[in-house]
C-alpha cells in the first residue's frame, strides 16, 4: 500500500510536489492532468519523466475531465475528447513501457454532474473501450471512477460500463459516500465495494465530496474513512491516494488515517 496524494494541491508544479512527497514519507503522487498538462515539447517532457525516475516514487495518472467527455452525445465532441486523451496516452507511453509496473490512468465517464442526457451510452463503451485498449499496449491500465452523480454512481449501470468495455476501476471512497445510492441506503459503501472487487486496483481516500461546491472534504474522525478502509485494504491495491485540494486536509487525513491504522495494529 502505498499513500499517495494528488498533484492538484502543487498545480503545475512537478518540482514542488515531487520534493514535498520526498520529504514527508508518501510513497506516491497521482498526476491530475486537469492542474498538470504534459508539454508537447520534448526537451520539457524528457525532464518531467526525469524527475520521476529520480524520484522513484509509486505514479498514477488522472486524466483530464474539465473539457473531455469520451461518450458524449454529440460525435464531435466525443471524437475531440477521445483524440485527446489519445494523445496523453501516446505521450506517457515511453514512460510507461518501462515500469516494472502498470501505472493506473484514471478516467471520468459524466464528469462534473454533465446530465446524462448529454451522453451516449454505446459511443461511451466503444471509446473507453478503445481508448483501454491503447493504454494496456502503452504499458498501463485505463481506470474508471466511480462518481457522485449519474451511471458512473449506479451500481448496475457502472459495473455494466467496465465489463463491457474492459477497463479496471479507481474506486472513489468520497464519490461513494456522496452518491444517491450510498446516502439513501439502497446499498452500503461496503457491499458496492465488494460488487466492484475484482475491477478495483486503485483507492481515492477522503470522506466525501461536498454537493453544492463540489470540494473533496477531508475526515473529522476514523468513522468517516473506517467503511472504506476496511472494505477496501483487503483487496491489495497498491496506489492509496488521499485525494483532498489542499495541504491541510491532506495532512488532516493521513492523521486520521494512520492514527487508526496504528491502533489497530497495537490491538
Amino acid at each position: 500500500m502505498e499513500l499517495m496524494f494528488s498533484s492538484r494541491i502543487f498545480r503545475a508544479s512537478y518540482r514542488e510536489a515531487i520534493a514535498y512527497a520526498l520529504k514527508n514519507g508518501y510513497g506516491g503522487i497521482e498526476w491530475y492532468l486537469n492542474d498538470f498538462r504534459l508539454p508537447l515539447n520534448p526537451v520539457k517532457l524528457d525532464a518531467f519523466f526525469m524527475a520521476l525516475d529520480e524520484a522513484g516514487l509509486y505514479t498514477s495518472f488522472h486524466l483530464p475531465t474539465t473539457d473531455v467527455e469520451v461518450g458524449h452525445q454529440d460525435p464531435l465532441v466525443a471524437q475531440a475528447s477521445l483524440g485527446y486523451l489519445k494523445m496523453y496516452v501516446k505521450l506517457l507511453s515511453p514512460w510507461l513501457s518501462s515500469r516494472r509496473y502498470r501505472p493506473p490512468l484514471t478516467i471520468h465517464v459524466g464528469a462534473n454532474s454533465i446530465p446524462m442526457e448529454e451522453l451516449h451510452w454505446e459511443r461511451t463503451v466503444a471509446n473507453l473501450a478503445e481508448l483501454a485498449e491503447m493504454v494496456n499496449t502503452a504499458g498501463g491500465v485505463l481506470c474508471l471512477e466511480n462518481l457522485k452523480w449519474g451511471w458512473a454512481s449506479d451500481p448496475e449501470s457502472f459495473l455494466e460500463l467496465v465489463e463491457r468495455s474492459g477497463v479496471m476501476v479507481t474506486f472513489d471512497a468520497g464519490h461513494a459516500r456522496s452518491s444517491p445510492p450510498v446516502r439513501e441506503g439502497r446499498v452500503s459503501l461496503a457491499e458496492l465495494v465488494k460488487t466492484l472487487a475484482p475491477r478495483i486496483v486503485h483507492v481515492h481516500l477522503y470522506a466525501y465530496e461536498d454537493l453544492n461546491t463540489g470540494v473533496h472534504i477531508p475526515p473529522r474522525s476514523w468513522g468517516e474513512l473506517a467503511e472504506a478502509y476496511g472494505a477496501l485494504r483487503p483487496l491489495g491495491a497498491r496506489g492509496w491516494v488521499l485525494e483532498l485540494p489542499d495541504l491541510e486536509g491532506l495532512e488532516r487525513t493521513r492523521a486520521v488515517l494512520e492514527s487508526a491504522v496504528e491502533e489497530r495494529a497495537s490491538c
